[in-house]
C-alpha cells in the first residue's frame, strides 16, 4: 500500500476540518481518481500533487460560494422590496400578471430562450434550418461532431454551430449561478429526452429492441432491464459513475451496483421525477445553500446520445436541441431572478408577503400552481400509457372540430386591433395593418426582422396547437399529423401573421415616438412603455432604432461605456454585469405580451385556473384536461381581451369608446367568417325575422363575441343538441367518450336506431365528417344524414 506523507495528511486536515462525513469520502475518492491520472507521479508525490490541486479547486469553490451567496441577497432584497413597497404581490414576481409584465422569473426565461435560440440559429440560411430540421441529415451532424470525416457542407456547419452553442450555454449557467464551474462538464452534451412510454414498454413499439425481439412477452423487470442494457451501449461507464457508490477508491466500478443506480434512473424516469444524482446537497435558508446537480449520463460522443434518442427519446435532433435549449432558459432565467435555489427563495419571498398583506389557502394553492408551471416541476405524466390515450383523444377531437377554424377566427382581428388602441395606436390603423397582413402575407424587410429577432416567439408550436389542446403528451405520431393539420389549414399562417403583425406595429409606433420623452408621450403609450422601462432606461434606449424600429436590436446596440454611465444613475439594486440582460428582457417582454394578446396562447394562470394544479397521469388531472379542452382560449379572451380592455380605459369616455370600436371591428369580420362558414357546409345564412328570442340572443352573441360563441361550448350556437350545463363543462373530447360509452348501453336496452346515432355522432369528433369545408354537405347526403338548420337557412347543396 502507499505511504502517504504526515505533511499531505496535515494539509488535508487543515483543508477538509468542515467536510461533513459524505464529502469527505468523495475527497478521498478524487484524490485517488486524479492521483491516478499522472503518468509522471506514482504513489505519496501523487497523492500529494492530487490533494493540492483539489484543495486549490475548493478554495475557489468557497470564493464562488460566496459570491453566489452576496448575488442571492441582492436578488431576495430586490424581490422582498418590491413586495414591501406594494408595488408587486408574490405571484407577480413569477409571471407577468397585473402592472409587472417583465419583472419576474417567466419574462426572464422567454427572454433567455430567445437568446440561446438566435445565438444558434441567428445567421443560418433557411435552407440550413430546413437541413436541420428536416432529421435527414442528422447522422452526419452527429458524426461530424464527434471528428468524422464527412463531405457535408451545411452538416459541417450546423456541427460546428452546436460546438459553439455547448460554449455559450455552459458560460450562461455559470454566469447566472445557475451552476458552478465544477457542476458542468467540460464535454456535456443535451439533456437527455426521455420518452416515458417508450421506456416503460422497452420501445417494443419499435422495429427493433435493445436486445431481444418485438415479439417476446415482457415483464416489468424485463423493460427495465432491457432499457438499462440499451443505455449501457452509450454511456462511458467509468465517467458517468465516477461519483457516485458504484466507484470504488481505487477508481474500479463495481458493475452489480451501476445496475442498481441505473435500476433507480428507471424508476425516477418512469414516475417523472429528475434522472440526475446529486453527490452533496443542502438545503437551509437563502443565506447558506450548496448545491450540486450534475448531469448524470456522460455520453460516448453526440452520435451514442442521438442513437438513444431514436429508441427512448422524441424527436430528431432538432428536437433535442430546442428541448435542451427550453430547459437551459428555463434554469438560468429562474436564477437570474430568483437565485441559485428558486426553492428557498421561494419559502422567504412566501413569509414576506404573508407579513405584509397575508393571503389565503386558496391564493397560495393557485400560486404554488404557478410556480410548478414555471419551475417546470411535475409536467412529467405519472402515468404516460393513460396520459397519452386521452392527449391523443384530445388532439385527434381537436382537429375533427377545427379544419375551418383560420376562417372562424378572422373576427380575431377585432380585439387585436383594440389591444393595439392600448398603446395609443389609432384602430383603424391596427384593424388594416392586421387584414393586411393576414395569413403572414406581403413580408417586408422590417416584418423579417421583427420574425427573426422574435423567433421563438414567431414559431412557437403552442402558438396554433397549444391555444386549442395541450399537446404535450400525444404520441409522436399523432403530434407529427397535428402539426401537419394546423399547416394545411393556415391556421400556422394566420397565427404566425397575426404575431408578426402586432409586434411590428408596435415596434415601428414606438419608434415614431422615440424623439420623445417618457412625459411627452400620449397618455396610452406612456403607460404600456411604463409598465417595461422607467425614464431613465426610456432615455438610454430610444436613440438605438434601426430600420425605423424600437426592437431588443437597441439593447444589443449598448455600448459598455453607455451602460456603466446609466448604472451609475440607478439605485444598484442589481450587479453592472447583469444590466444588460436586465433590459434585454425588459424588451423582449413587449413583444411577448403584444404576441400573447394576439394569439391568446395559454400561459401560467389559465393552466393554474383550470387544471387546479393537477398531474397529467392522475385521474384528476386528465379529467380536468378533458373538461377544459378548449376552454383555455375562451377564459384568455375573458381574461385579456375583455376585462382588461375595459381596466385600461380611463374614464367611462375611453371605456365607451373602447367597447364601440372593438364591436365596430368584429361585427363585419365575424359577419363575413359566419358567411363563408355556413358556405363551407352549402348552407345560407339564418333570417334573423325568423328566430325567437332565445334563438336572437344566442345568434347576436356569436356576431358581438365570436371568440366565447365558438369556444365556450353553450354559447355555440352550432352546438345544438347538448342541454347547456353538460355543454358548458363538456368538449370535443367528453363529447366523444360520452357518445362511444353510451351506444353499447342503447344496444344492449333493445335501441339499435339510437346507439347507430350514438356512433355516427362520435365518428363526427374522430373524422371531419360534418365540419370539413365544401365535402361534409356530401358526406351528409350519402349518409343520409340532416344537417341542423338555422331559422330560415336553406341548402345551397347537399343536405
Amino acid at each position: 500500500m502507499a505511504k502517504v506523507s504526515k505533511e499531505c495528511i496535515d494539509e488535508a486536515l487543515a483543508a477538509l476540518r468542515n467536510f461533513s462525513r459524505d464529502e469527505l469520502e468523495q475527497y478521498a475518492k478524487d484524490v485517488f481518481r486524479r492521483a491516478k491520472s499522472f503518468n509522471d507521479l506514482k504513489n505519496a508525490r501523487a497523492y500529494d500533487r492530487a490533494m493540492k490541486e483539489i484543495n486549490d479547486e475548493h478554495a475557489k469553490s468557497y470564493f464562488e460560494d460566496a459570491t453566489i451567496k452576496a448575488n442571492n441577497v441582492m436578488k431576495y432584497e430586490k424581490n422582498a422590496g418590491a413586495i414591501k413597497s406594494g408595488n408587486k404581490n408574490f405571484r407577480q414576481l413569477l409571471a407577468a400578471e397585473g402592472k409587472n409584465l417583465s419583472d419576474n422569473v417567466s419574462a426572464a426565461q422567454k427572454a433567455e430562450f430567445e437568446k440561446i435560440v438566435r445565438q444558434v440559429l441567428g445567421d443560418l440560411m433557411p435552407e440550413e434550418v430546413e437541413h436541420w430540421t428536416s432529421g435527414q441529415f442528422d447522422e452526419n451532424i452527429t458524426d461530424i461532431h464527434d471528428g468524422k470525416t464527412i463531405d457535408d457542407p451545411i452538416s459541417k456547419k450546423i456541427a460546428e454551430k452546436l460546438k459553439d452553442y455547448f460554449i455559450f450555454r455552459n458560460a450562461r449557467l455559470v454566469l447566472s449561478n445557475a451552476m458552478k464551474f465544477d457542476e458542468i462538464n467540460e464535454d456535456r452534451l443535451f439533456r437527455a429526452i426521455h420518452d416515458q412510454t417508450k421506456i416503460i414498454t422497452a420501445a417494443k413499439n419499435l422495429k427493433k429492441l435493445a436486445t431481444e425481439p418485438v415479439t417476446k412477452k415482457y415483464t416489468a423487470e424485463g423493460h427495465r432491464n432491457a432499457w438499462r442494457n440499451f443505455i449501457k451501449k452509450f454511456i462511458n461507464m467509468d465517467e458517468t459513475f465516477k461519483h457516485t457508490d458504484a466507484m470504488d477508491l481505487e477508481g474500479n466500478l463495481d458493475e452489480g451496483r451501476a445496475d442498481e443506480i441505473l435500476n433507480r434512473v428507471f424508476n425516477n424516469i418512469t414516475i417523472g421525477k429528475s434522472n440526475i444524482f446529486t453527490r452533496s446537497q443542502v438545503a437551509n435558508d437563502r443565506e447558506a445553500v450548496q448545491r450540486k446537480s450534475r448531469m448524470f449520463f456522460k455520453w460516448e460522443g453526440m452520435r451514442a446520445q442521438y442513437e438513444y434518442n431514436k429508441t427512448f427519446g422524441r424527436g430528431n435532433l432538432f428536437n433535442m436541441f430546442m428541448s435542451d435549449a427550453k430547459a437551459t432558459a428555463n434554469k438560468v432565467g429562474a436564477a437570474q431572478m430568483w437565485g441559485d435555489n428558486p426553492y428557498s427563495m421561494f419559502n422567504d419571498l412566501r413569509a414576506v408577503q404573508q407579513e405584509i398583506k397575508p393571503k389565503g389557502a386558496l391564493w397560495w394553492d393557485y400560486t404554488e400552481a404557478y410556480f410548478k408551471d414555471v419551475m417546470g416541476q411535475d409536467k412529467a405524466s405519472i402515468a404516460p400509457k393513460f396520459s397519452n390515450f386521452f392527449a391523443n383523444l384530445r388532439m385527434i377531437s381537436t382537429m375533427a372540430r377545427l379544419p375551418f377554424i383560420a376562417i372562424d377566427s378572422i373576427s380575431d382581428i377585432g380585439y387585436i386591433a383594440s389591444f393595439a388602441q392600448r398603446m395609443g395606436i389609432s384602430y383603424s390603423r391596427a384593424w388594416l395593418n392586421q387584414i393586411t397582413h393576414i395569413f403572414d402575407t406581403f413580408p417586408n424587410e422590417e416584418r423579417r426582422r421583427i420574425a427573426k429577432l422574435m423567433k421563438t416567439q414567431v414559431d412557437s408550436h403552442l402558438g396554433y396547437m397549444g391555444r386549442w389542446s395541450d399537446n404535450n403528451s400525444a404520441s409522436d405520431l399523432i403530434a407529427k399529423i397535428s402539426t401537419k393539420f394546423f399547416k394545411l389549414n393556415r391556421l400556422e399562417s394566420f397565427d404566425r401573421g397575426n404575431r408578426i403583425g402586432i409586434m411590428h406595429l408596435m415596434a415601428k409606433h414606438i419608434a415614431e415616438n422615440s424623439d420623445k420623452k417618457m412625459a411627452d408621450l400620449n397618455p396610452q403609450l406612456q403607460r404600456w412603455i411604463g409598465k417595461f422601462l422607467d425614464d431613465k432606461e426610456w432615455d438610454l434606449l430610444r436613440k438605438k432604432n434601426k430600420l425605423g424600429l424600437f426592437t431588443t436590436d437597441n439593447v444589443d446596440d449598448l455600448t459598455n461605456d453607455e451602460i456603466k454611465e446609466h448604472y451609475a444613475t440607478t439605485s444598484k439594486e442589481i450587479p453592472l454585469s447583469e444590466v444588460k440582460d436586465d433590459l434585454y428582457r425588459k424588451v423582449h417582454s413587449m413583444f411577448t405580451i403584444a404576441g400573447e394578446n394576439a394569439v391568446l396562447s395559454p400561459s401560467e394562470f389559465e393552466r393554474a385556473f383550470l387544471w387546479h394544479g393537477t398531474r397529467a397521469g392522475t385521474i384528476p388531472g386528465e379529467f380536468w384536461r378533458t373538461v377544459t379542452h378548449f376552454k383555455m382560449y375562451a377564459l384568455a379572451y375573458i381574461d385579456r381581451a375583455l376585462v382588461k380592455g375595459f381596466q385600461e380605459s380611463d374614464g367611462a369616455t375611453q371605456k365607451i369608446k373602447w367597447a364601440a370600436s372593438m364591436l365596430m371591428g368584429t361585427i363585419p369580420l365575424s359577419i363575413l367568417s359566419t358567411y363563408f362558414h355556413n358556405l363551407s357546409q352549402g348552407l345560407s345564412m339564418p333570417d334573423w325575422d325568423q328566430m325567437n328570442i332565445p334563438e336572437r340572443s344566442k345568434y347576436l352573441l356569436t356576431i358581438l363575441a365570436p371568440s366565447l360563441a365558438i369556444f365556450a361550448g353553450v354559447l355555440d350556437p352550432r352546438n345544438q343538441n347538448s342541454s347547456g350545463v353538460f355543454s358548458l363543462l363538456g368538449s370535443p373530447s367528453t363529447s366523444l367518450i360520452g357518445n362511444t360509452m353510451f351506444a353499447p348501453i342503447s344496444l344492449f336496452e333493445g335501441n339499435p336506431k339510437h346507439a347507430g346515432k350514438l356512433l355516427a355522432n362520435a365518428a363526427n369528433y374522430i373524422f371531419p365528417i360534418q365540419t370539413l369545408p365544401g365535402i361534409s354537405p356530401f358526406i351528409r347526403e350519402a349518409l343520409g344524414d340532416e344537417a341542423h338548420l338555422e331559422p330560415g337557412q336553406t341548402h345551397y347543396f347537399g343536405q
